[in-house]
């Protein structure tokens, strides 16, 4: 990896942490109208959401190595995506 590449990294996911850091510790902040179940809702429904994808992939993967299976697949993530 190039060395400016190296600062342009940094300086990208440093002041993105800044941003985020200033309102989350700002003295004016105020948390979530309905308090932690809307965080931790927010929480599982995203952790849900990535097991999702990665069984989708996996099925996806799956194709390549079973050719047979491949056809049967596609019309599972097709009926799944489509919706």
């Amino acid at each position: 990896m190039p060395i400016m590449n190296l600062f342009k990294n940094c300086a990208y996911y440093w002041g993105f942490a800044f941003y985020i850091g200033y309102f989350v510790n700002h003295p004016l902040y105020t948390e979530p109208f309905f308090g932690k179940v809307q965080v931790y809702l927010g929480l599982i429904s995203f952790l849900v959401s990535c097991c999702f994808c990665s069984v989708l992939k996996y099925l996806f993967l799956l194709t390549f190595c079973f050719p047979p299976v491949a056809e049967r697949v596609r019309q599972l993530l097709d009926s799944r995506c489509s919706a």
